[in-house]
């Protein structure tokens, strides 16, 4: 009877420590609000399945868990989160509460022990039983459960031990206190202030660099080590070299922790699904099949060789940028290579839309006052940047291209569960044989039908013909040396703009883009050179086969294929190749791919070496001053192996390899690969191109910091900011437009007024983030200014800029934000030298005498000042 007792009184205090651990673990969940880890909570808190898993996992064992509404899923491991200050820590606190309620109840080893067992037992059992009736939405412990129950039963006893000390001593309340006031002070600050990067409330504008973030080492998401080994690479096996039984290359991104291109020989199973089912843990993914949608094929490899393609999409919802692509022999039995831009543990905000694609149209209408929307709006999931270790939040936007009269467009993305929030932006531009040519004279619309199509004679106006002759030079490269029927390899016109200017004096600009949206290329006045036109046309190209991304690594490729393709196809009408970019235009040599050092960009010699990558967040991450080192790789290449050849490997690591999110070390990679496709394993080609990449330091090893790009005026609007804007002024959304025009006026700047101030902006603006993150009454005041001045920002350079005037109210609330923003500066230790830039501004332009004036007139008076 007695035996019985203690049995009872055992089990008792282990049900009631099961249900203290259950209640702060779901209470913990509760707390997790922002990012990813509050995606991850909110669906792990909203059943018994997903709070028992998380309690069990909390002592040590990581968590598999999987939405079939949304066919996503991940791996929560929350030792791994102690490591790294996430707020998931904060599930320690279940098992904690477990072990006092244990040790309270219970007197002696024995009965602690009888308890743990009891504890253990519930929560091990209920995870696993609730996981398996539980209907679609599951979460499971991935450690086995008899060590999943050791685990819990051992946390258990070891907290009731020091629980049943402390009762001893009559202090559990305190000790309980002191262990939770210990561990919010750890890991709660991050709940209490979610870090910059999964801030959601704004966008970055007038974007300026962050502190430069280096790349983590030797990280893999858990599961991809084993699938490396299943497919014969070892994950010891750096990118630097080839292993000589295997020809395998590597390319990673290290913060998401999966391999990006990957070269192999694996036999290829049934079918592609079913091999990509079977080596799941490549792209660290449960069953990525589940989130994976057919392409249409890319046009027919001349090799023989198969690429399936897919887009990853969740809730029926594509992912931007997240493709994946497998490469396999012409008899389709083995797979050659795998480009993985797939997101494993991705966290949608949601998959269906609150705000309706009209109405995402007029929030980015806003941003760019007249603009039309070029395209329909595309429902997208945007990707956060990856951090080791954690799931990756992704928002549900609205992808929105708009249009301005001038021709340029602007690509926005916004919020489809908010109100109408831009949550991110990137220009539209990017700076097909059947030609047409239009005469813009310096315009930046035509008035009429083009000057010259295809078959027809020479005209009066040079920059036409040579548009139009250029044009067809390309199109008879692309066609007699890789059999590709124009840009996209589908036969598209070739529409081109001569004499292009979005000038409003109509003089000539130094200009030339082609437009992704309507596939046609504009050249500003004298800018119509072979190289130039060959080098537009070839963005057509990349964004038609690889789709790269537009900024960072991925626009420098972009430019870098633009640069490269250019010299290929001099080459091929001249018999020979300077390797200069702008040689012979308007613009003069702006580029040497041969001696990229020999130029350089405001005082920097243009890079050589990937060590000498730049950060920064002017012209999309410095596409065009990076874009040398790949371009160079590609030029040591063709000195080693040939012309011929080295175009051949690079097109066909384009084309064939690459994906939207590629990287540096992934065209390395994919260039390898295409060199063994071409001339063999092992091959004096594929040899050449991996010691071409690796002379400038794209050697598979090294990768560049990333950054975030902030702007200090973005910042004030959030948090604290918020508190000082007037309920009756213009909305957030609406202010936030405003900052964007002038993001784009600075961006498009053609005047020196324009350029003078995007440029002290640019030097001000780390400062001012630096004041601004650590005062939160300058926070109110910027956030304040930029309400007030949202009529001006959204009118300026519209017929509606003539009827707004500028108020002695704005003026002094400027001077006011200075003043407060130079005496932070001098209260923090500054030398001066930045306040002294600052009254020397404010001197010179004198705004006291825009009070009165309109909009358009005040910005007339700011340029007249730079004449």
């Amino acid at each position: 009877m007695r035996l019985a007792k203690n049995v009872f009184r055992a089990l008792w205090a282990g049900g009631l420590a099961a249900a203290a651990c259950l209640a702060v673990t779901w209470a913990m969940l509760a707390l997790l609000v922002s990012g990813a880890e509050g995606l991850v909570g909110s669906f792990l808190a909203r059943s018994v399945n997903g709070v028992t898993t998380a309690a069990a996992a909390a002592t040590g064992g990581p968590v598999d868990w999987w939405s079939a509404t949304l066919s996503s899923g991940g791996r929560i491991w929350p030792l791994r989160f102690l490591l790294q200050g996430s707020p998931m820590v904060l599930l320690a606190l279940g098992p904690v509460a477990a072990g006092l309620t244990a040790g309270l109840l219970t007197r002696g080893r024995a009965r602690l022990l009888a308890a743990s067992a009891g504890y253990a037992t519930v929560i091990t059992a209920t995870a696993t039983v609730t996981a398996a009736v539980a209907p679609g939405e599951l979460a499971t412990v991935s450690t086995p459960w008899p060590i999943a129950f050791v685990l819990a039963l051992a946390w258990c006893f070891a907290v009731g031990l020091a629980g049943q000390a402390a009762r001893r001593v009559k202090v559990v309340a305190a000790g309980a206190a002191v262990l939770l006031i210990a561990q919010l002070s750890v890991s709660g600050s991050a709940v209490a202030a979610p870090p910059a990067k999964a801030r959601t409330e704004l966008p970055v504008t007038m974007a300026a660099a962050g502190p430069p973030e280096p790349a983590p080492v030797g990280y893999f998401r858990p599961g991809v080590t084993e699938a490396l080994a299943k497919v014969g690479v070892s994950h010891a096996a750096d990118g630097a070299k080839i292993a000589a039984d295997t020809g395998v290359t590597m390319a990673k991104d290290p913060w998401l922790g999966v391999p990006t291109m990957l070269s192999m020989q694996s036999p290829a199973g049934k079918d592609v699904k079913s091999w990509l089912r079977a080596n799941a843990g490549l792209l660290a993914a449960k069953d990525p099949v589940a989130q994976l949608t057919e392409l249409p094929a890319r046009p027919k490899d001349p090799l023989g060789l198969k690429h399936d393609w897919f887009q990853q999409q969740v809730g029926g919802v594509p992912v931007y940028g997240a493709r994946v692509g497998v490469h396999r022999d012409a008899k389709g039995k083995t797979v050659l290579s795998l480009t993985n831009n797939f997101i494993p543990d991705l966290v949608p905000t949601g998959t269906k839309p609150t705000l309706d694609a009209p109405s995402a149209v007029t929030a980015a209408g806003r941003a760019m006052p007249g603009a039309k929307a070029g395209a329909a709006p595309e429902l997208l999931l945007l990707p956060d940047e990856p951090d080791p270790g954690k799931p990756v939040a992704a928002t549900l936007v609205w992808r929105v291209t708009m249009v301005a009269d001038d021709g340029r467009s602007t690509v926005f993305y916004v919020d489809a569960l908010s109100t109408g929030r831009i949550v991110k932006f990137e220009p539209g531009h990017l700076e097909y044989k059947n030609r047409s040519v239009w005469d813009l004279n310096n315009n930046p619309r035509p008035s009429g039908g083009p000057a010259r199509t295809e078959g027809e004679g020479p005209v009066s106006e040079p920059d036409v013909n040579a548009v139009y002759d250029h044009s067809g030079r390309f199109y008879d490269y692309l066609s007699s040396t890789f059999g590709r029927d124009s840009w996209d390899g589908e036969g598209a016109r070739m529409n081109s703009y001569a004499r292009y200017s979005n000038d409003r004096n109509h003089q000539p600009v130094k200009n030339a883009f082609f437009d992704p949206l309507t596939g046609e290329t504009m050249f500003g006045e004298g800018t119509a050179t072979l190289t130039i036109v060959s080098h537009e046309w070839q963005h057509g190209v990349t964004h038609s086969s690889a789709g790269l991304f537009s900024f960072f690594q991925g626009g420098s490729l972009h430019e870098s294929f633009s640069d490269v393709f250019a010299a290929f196809t001099e080459y091929k009408v001249k018999g020979s190749t300077s390797w200069k970019a702008g040689e012979g235009s308007s613009l003069g040599v702006i580029r040497d791919l041969a001696n990229p050092s020999a130029l350089s960009y405001d005082g920097k010699p243009h890079p050589d070496h990937y060590s000498k990558y730049w950060l920064g967040c002017a012209d999309g991450g410095w596409v065009h001053f990076n874009s040398l080192i790949p371009s160079h790789a590609w030029y040591i290449l063709a000195t080693r192996i040939g012309i011929g050849k080295t175009q051949e490997i690079a097109y066909r690591d384009l084309t064939t390899q690459l994906g939207p999110r590629s990287r540096f070390s992934d065209t390395r990679a994919g260039a390898i690969q295409a060199a063994s496709d071409l001339y063999g394993k092992n091959s004096p080609e594929m040899l050449e191109t991996w010691r071409a990449f690796g002379a400038v330091g794209i050697d598979g090893n090294y990768e560049s910091p990333r950054q975030q790009c902030m702007c200090f005026a973005d910042e004030s609007l959030t948090g604290v900011g918020l508190e000082a804007l007037d309920p009756d002024g213009a909305s957030t959304d609406a202010t936030v437009a405003g900052l964007l025009r002038v993001r784009d006026i600075f961006e498009n700047a053609e005047s020196g007024a324009v350029m003078h101030y995007a440029q002290l902006y640019a030097r001000a603006n780390s400062r001012a983030m630096e004041l601004l993150t650590t005062s939160d009454t300058l926070r109110r005041q910027t956030a304040h200014l930029m309400q007030s001045m949202e009529p001006a920002f959204r009118t300026v350079n519209t017929p509606q800029g003539d009827l707004i005037s500028i108020t002695q109210g704005q003026i002094d609330e400027i001077n006011a934000l200075v003043d407060a923003y130079l005496e932070a500066d001098i209260d923090a230790g500054s030398d001066g030298t930045w306040t002294a830039l600052a009254r020397s501004e404010l001197e010179h332009a004198n705004i006291q005498a825009m009070v009165g004036m309109s909009v358009n007139e005040a910005y007339a008076y700011l340029e007249s000042l730079f004449d």
